[in-house]
């Protein structure tokens, strides 16, 4: 059975008249009178009692075929055009894992905004992760997208990047940590200061490239005194401490008025923020996220 046949059925049994259908159709009588005939065929019952050659009406069988017949081309066509928006990345599932800082800027806020107003029956899933933890979801497919800091992904097997911004380094601290009255501080100022870290374990990259900051453009190894599994612990206990961290300036769009971000004089060195994804993800969605997102937040926007 195929949909040609439910159509052309549809139309002579609401007109019941051979010629004028087929007029209408733009298919010859004959062939409109075949493929009734194919279809019964295929059924195993008639839909259409021919009386004479102008008079046609409807078996018992044909009236309740029509009404259901009506009803599959309306969910076909439902259906082509669900398939149709789905295709376009209107519809879906979509799930985003960022580092802490990525969610707390403006223009992030404006970006996951517009898209949201752009895709309303898009549903979404986020996600807050260190670097090295949001690279593994990507690559296992438990996220779309990362959004992370540091290393360019770009040579990683099966992972596409996208450099987004860059931010530079300040120092973190309590307000009334003595270097926060320092109007002008150095990397080297903080040689004898103790640090707050996160773990290698859950923040591989963003660690490595901490102590790198320290050792080449400092001259010291960083003290650290406190090792953290998460950010938010980091900050917290900054806030009744003399330790310091280093970080990227865009955590400074987040809420922690006990803290204050001091940028550190002759220091050029920036922390890269990149988004990265699978390279053979057939996401819809995910590729009009990428659109929005450099057009938003990367290089070239």
């Amino acid at each position: 059975m195929e949909f040609r046949q439910i159509r052309y059925f549809i139309a002579l049994a609401e007109n019941l008249h051979f010629a004028k259908t087929a007029g209408e159709l733009g298919i010859a009588q004959s062939a409109l009178s075949v493929q009734i005939k194919n279809l019964e065929r295929e059924l195993g019952y008639r839909l259409l009692r021919r009386e004479n050659k102008w008079n046609i009406t409807l078996t018992t069988a044909g009236g309740v075929f029509l009404d259901g017949a009506k009803r599959l081309l309306r969910d076909a066509e439902s259906v082509k055009l669900a398939a149709a928006r789905a295709d376009r990345g209107e519809t879906g599932r979509f799930s985003i894992c960022a580092v802490h800082s990525f969610y707390s800027s403006p223009k992030v806020s404006a970006l996951l905004r517009n898209f949201g107003n752009r895709f309303p029956d898009v549903c979404w899933e986020t996600h807050e992760a260190a670097s090295g933890s949001a690279l593994k979801m990507v690559e296992e497919g438990e996220t779309d997208i990362g959004i992370v800091r540091i290393s360019p992904f770009a040579n990683m097997d099966g992972v596409k990047s996208m450099e987004l911004w860059s931010d530079a380094i300040v120092a973190v601290m309590s307000k009334r940590h003595a270097m926060a009255f320092k109007r002008r501080l150095k990397l080297s100022n903080l040689r004898d200061e103790t640090f707050v870290m996160p773990t290698r374990k859950t923040s591989p990259f963003f660690r490595r490239e901490i102590e790198n900051i320290c050792v080449n453009l400092g001259g010291f190894v960083p003290r650290v005194r406190l090792e953290a599994d998460n950010l938010y612990t980091m900050l917290n206990f900054l806030s009744d401490t003399d330790n310091i961290t280093l970080l990227p300036e865009s955590f400074a769009f987040a809420r922690y008025p006990e803290l204050t971000f001091k940028r550190l004089e002759g220091c050029p060195l920036k922390m890269a923020n990149s988004a990265i994804w699978k390279a053979d993800n057939p996401s819809p969605v995910l590729g009009n996220f990428l659109e929005m997102l450099k057009l938003t937040l990367g290089k070239a926007g």
